[in-house]
């Protein structure tokens, strides 16, 4: 009766396992010697046929049947797809980037799998699972500054996306737990009215709240702008503490407002304005300039070179001429450089 019964389970323990390999495994038999089963009948194809197929392995051969198993057995879809997330995050590429075909075709190439289970991820899912991860990681970021033995101190500013986005982004600094200097982007929030004053620390506090550290903020580093002192004293009304002590100016922004009063004097602005407006003929312009002594020389002479190819390959052929001459090997190994203008801060800067 033992052995009758054993016999009769036996087939149906088999049947179990083969279910079992292919549901939670996706692992078949490819030889062909089985007879199709009802689930394996009703899958167009299985993973491990599409990997025989796609690397032409013989099914036949239980090793090649091996290869085609085990690399569905280790490529894991949800690492796959982590790893791609955070490398769209880390090198701030596109979130339609992952749908590129020539991307999605060296992941097929590398591992036929990518293809085989369906792991592409979209832009719209991109964007759902970083906004997720975002969301639980938060709560992480939010014990750590919670548990930061002394102040938070906050600094941010304001600027225009080209695709006209007005955005702030906000920094806090910080020691850690373990005396390690820290820092962090808190946000970066779209100010869509008036930036005034008292909208601007409306922004900042709202964002100060969610991570629940109002009560550990420290100092704030900010431009010298009009509504930057009114957002200081917003922010230091709502949190109990006096402005003027707490508000450190932006080193560069004074810096800045100092190698241009350097440069062009009292009427700096008056100067810029008066350069930067309607189009100035050369002459004027270079009149304008010898005004302000060798600085002005010196810009009109790196502008005449960077607005000429003639004169670009006269310097480089002077530098390659002197460099030549030298006894020193180091010096001959040299690359001649370019004059760059820029004129975003304090009108010119000479890169050499």
């Amino acid at each position: 009766m033992v052995s009758t019964f054993n016999l009769a389970i036996l087939p149906r323990k088999k049947w179990n396992i083969e279910n079992h390999l292919f549901k939670e495994h996706r692992l078949v038999d490819l030889s062909g010697k089985r007879g199709a089963r009802s689930w394996e009948r009703n899958q167009d194809k299985t993973p491990s046929k599409n990997i025989v197929e796609m690397l032409n392995l013989n099914a036949s051969d239980p090793k090649e049947q091996g290869i085609a198993n085990a690399l569905i057995q280790r490529f894991d879809k949800d690492h796959f797809q982590r790893l791609l997330l955070e490398w769209v995050v880390d090198a701030n590429v596109s979130f339609r980037q992952p749908e590129h075909c020539r991307l999605r075709h060296i992941f097929e190439y590398l591992n036929p799998s990518v293809a085989v289970t369906n792991a592409h991820i979209s832009h719209d899912t991109v964007r759902k699972r970083i906004v997720d991860l975002y969301t639980r990681y938060k709560t992480c970021v939010i014990d750590n500054l919670k548990s930061t033995p002394g102040q938070i101190h906050i600094a941010f500013d304001g600027w225009r996306s080209r695709n006209r986005h007005a955005l702030y982004g906000i920094i806090c600094f910080y020691i850690d737990k373990d005396g390690v200097p820290s820092k962090l982007v808190l946000g970066m929030p779209e100010l869509k009215i008036s930036h005034s004053g008292e909208n601007i620390a409306a922004q900042i506090l709202e964002i100060l709240e969610s991570y629940e550290i109002l009560d550990k903020v420290g100092y704030i580093t900010l431009d010298n702008a009009g509504n930057m002192d009114t957002a200081t004293e917003e922010i230091a009304e709502a949190l109990g503490f006096d402005p003027k002590k707490r508000r450190v100016r932006c080193f560069g922004h004074v810096l800045n407002l100092v190698v241009k009063a350097l440069l062009f004097g009292h009427k700096a602005d008056a100067f810029e304005a008066e350069i930067n407006g309607e189009p100035v003929l050369d002459a004027v312009q270079h009149e304008i300039w010898r005004k302000k002594g060798p600085v002005g020389k010196l810009h009109n002479l790196v502008n005449w070179i960077h607005q000429s190819d003639k004169l670009t390959y006269r310097l480089r052929a002077l530098q390659e001429e002197s460099f030549s001459q030298s006894d020193d090997p180091k010096v001959r190994a040299k690359n001649p450089v370019d004059v760059v203008l820029i004129t975003l801060l304090v009108g010119f800067r000479l890169f050499i």
